[in-house]
């Protein structure tokens, strides 16, 4: 049994609003000369330190804020010089206990660490048609040291004035900068044709009015440089991140796009920054009154950057943040931030962290940010990320990401990436409403990284992706992405019609050793082509997909593009849409293996292909495996598979096992697919999972 002295008394620091930087910080009630609480995460910050470097043996801290909320001058930053004791063990028993310096607020109190400033010099006035709006004078927007794209009333994300009024698209009317037809989704167009009164030359600030178009996988936002009426002709300040197509499946249409930022077309609940002038508008609904009405507009980028050196073997470690919010971020478009691509995986985090190990993020809440929420790089190791809160957010919920020992991130982060991050685990979290300005991020977003699990969240309303995994395309370069687990978790409500090429769970690239399992996955919608529940991308290898339920999708419940020794076994896969299944590119090596799977159609094909069906026709069963499985079509329709009936399908070697026949769901159409007890699906082995337990615990 540990002694006193391997087990010191905790120490405590108290900050709350109304303290001091002045004092230690030792008491939650001021006193005789410093004693008394912190009033900042920064004074916080220090008195930890003083802590640490006087302490002769491990201790923990605890960082207690009182409620309120704590508006960052500057990120709050957490070096070596931060860490607490993490556990260490010897021969699988605890040789020390952890000591953590934990982070967190007082139990039962609302904690906020806001990189923003609240605005509190409106005066009401009228605009030139008499509706009124309030407006605040901002003189570091005068000088032109601060801009902002965001602005929160209330705790609540205020819009922009938006064309069309009411969340409608437009779609632009001609493409005219074509590029390689090889690779139509690439090269960026600067200038594009618009259909006539659509954009207007004279509005207030042209040059702040930004574009938003929706193009295939991708979102780009771009301020317009130019307006010429007469030629129906837009030019923007940099290209967009891909050409300006729909998809680059036939029929082939230009883009759809909304307008982001007109003045002219405010309404209330609106705001309108006229950056020349300083001033800030807001139109208030008519029940709002100008001295009851919290407005809060973002400063800092991010609010905490914690950085370790794990090239060095220098972590940042055993610190935890417990149950505080995280507010406020900010995000500029600009030439360099305009434009991003998948994922928008080019944007940081609210919370950043580059080598951090044995650390915890529990029960806090990411909101009202610009980017992911949190974002872990630079060879994280063992962090668990659990029982958050993730919405509101400009991009995605939790991005797990990896750089090469020169910092590069992305695609030109080379082998061997010894920087991928390892041992991540988010648990029992909720993440929805993302893509408020990056449409095509993610909820978790995972790349060259192993051993990750990712169990128990639920995930939706986001508008393209729920979970992707991996970060290389085909099969030649290292992709490090293997025996991450993606296990009961709850994918639903994802893309909404906005972009295509889309899943609730999207995989990329060599994966041996994944398991994709026990995951509920629904309601998956995609603009054009897409849209499916279960998405193995280019060079998806060596992943299981097991005892997942998927169902309403609007292309297929699972759909590979190519990839080599994926197993699918013991799924039910129903209403998929276009069709129940799909693989696009046939190959020389065994692809998938189908066994004891569930597939259930009303009406739709069973399977089909984004390139044509006529792709199965150079399918054999030595390179697609199916047996033992069991279809059925509600609709009534006679079954068949690529135009054959299955006793014809099973003639060329396929489906081995197999039978046609009502599975006797619940009420499939309702979301119940229990199984009656006489369902002829136990005759082919299937196994009911139980999936009573998916989403947080």
């Amino acid at each position: 049994m540990p002694t006193q002295r391997n087990n010191p008394k905790p120490v405590t620091i108290h900050v709350q609003p109304d303290g001091s930087d002045t004092n230690n910080g030792l008491s939650p009630r001021h006193g005789r000369g410093k004693t008394g609480p912190l009033a900042t995460p920064h004074g916080a910050q220090r008195a930890v330190r003083k802590v640490l470097r006087a302490a002769k043996e491990p201790v923990a801290i605890n960082v207690v804020f009182a409620c309120g909320r704590y508006e960052l001058k500057r990120p709050l930053k957490l070096t070596t010089s931060d860490s607490g004791w993490p556990a260490r063990y010897r021969k699988w028993t605890v040789a020390r206990p952890a000591h953590n310096v934990i982070w967190s607020a007082s139990p039962g109190h609302h904690v906020v660490f806001s990189g923003g400033k609240t605005i509190t010099n409106f005066k009401e006035t009228a605009l030139d048609d008499g509706r009124r709006v309030w407006v605040a004078s901002l003189g570091q927007v005068t000088k032109g040291n601060w801009a902002f794209e965001q602005l929160f009333v209330n705790g609540q994300r205020a819009k922009r004035p938006r064309l069309p009024v009411g969340g409608g698209e437009f779609r632009f009317a001609k493409v005219i900068e074509t590029g390689d037809d090889r690779v139509p989704w690439c090269g960026g167009n600067t200038s594009i044709q618009f259909a006539e009164g659509d954009l207007k030359a004279d509005w207030h600030n042209l040059q702040d009015v930004e574009v938003v178009a929706m193009h295939v996988w991708m979102s780009s936002r771009m301020k317009i440089d130019s307006i010429n009426e007469k030629k129906h002709l837009v030019t923007f300040q940099w290209p967009s991140s891909g050409r300006l197509n729909e998809t680059h499946y036939p029929p082939i249409v230009p883009a759809p796009y909304y307008v982001e930022n007109v003045f002219e077309a405010i309404q209330p609940g609106q705001w309108y920054l006229d950056r020349p002038a300083g001033k800030l508008y807001y139109m208030p609904h008519a029940d709002q009154q100008i001295d009851k009405t919290d407005i809060v507009a973002p400063r800092l980028e991010r609010l905490i950057d914690i950085e370790g050196d794990a090239d060095n073997d220098r972590f940042v470690e055993g610190i935890r943040f417990e149950n505080i919010q995280f507010s406020h971020a900010q995000w500029q478009v600009d030439r360099q931030q305009a434009a991003y691509g998948q994922a928008a995986a080019e944007t940081g985090g609210a919370v950043t962290a580059h080598g951090l190990r044995q650390a915890a993020f529990v029960g806090c809440r990411f909101s009202g940010v610009a980017a992911y929420g949190l974002e872990l790089t630079g060879a994280c190791r063992d962090v668990d990320i659990r029982r958050c809160t993730f919405t509101d957010l400009g991009a995605g919920g939790v991005k797990i990401w990896h750089v090469d020992r020169q910092g590069r991130h992305i695609r030109s982060a080379t082998p061997p990436c010894t920087h991928g991050c390892r041992r991540i685990t988010i648990a029992d979290n909720d993440m929805c409403d993302g893509g408020q300005i990056h449409l095509q991020a993610v909820g978790i977003l995972i790349g060259r990284c192993m051993a990750c699990t990712v169990v128990h969240n639920d995930i939706h309303h986001f508008l393209y992706t729920g979970i992707s995994i991996g970060w290389t395309w085909g099969y030649g370069e290292e992709n490090h992405a293997y025996g991450n687990v993606v296990e009961y978790n709850h994918i639903h409500d994802i893309g909404q019609g906005k972009l295509s090429d889309m899943g609730g769970i999207y995989m990329l690239g060599l994966a041996h050793g994944t398991r994709v399992r026990f995951n509920v996955i629904h309601d998956v919608h995609s603009r054009g082509y897409g849209g499916w529940g279960l998405y193995a991308d280019e060079g998806s290898t060596g992943v299981l997909l097991e005892s997942n339920l998927v169902y309403r999708c609007s292309r297929a419940c699972f759909h590979q593009h190519f990839g080599r020794d994926n197993i699918l076994r013991n799924n039910i896969f129903a209403f998929g849409g276009e069709s129940v299944l799909q693989q696009t590119r046939a190959e020389e090596h065994m692809t998938c293996r189908f066994s004891r799977n569930i597939f259930y159609a009303d009406g739709e094909s069973m399977l089909g292909g984004t390139e044509g069906d006529y792709m199965f026709g150079a399918y054999t069963p030595q390179t697609l495996h199916l047996s033992n499985n069991l279809y059925w079509d509600a609709s009534g329709k006679e079954l068949r598979i690529l135009g054959q009936t299955m006793k014809q399908w099973q003639a060329r070697g396929f489906d081995e096992g197999s039978m046609v026949a009502d599975p006797k769901f619940t009420a499939p159409q309702a979301g119940d697919f229990s199984l009656a007890a006489d369902s002829p699906a136990w005759s082919i082995g299937f196994c009911m999972p139980d999936l009573s337990t998916v989403g947080p615990r």
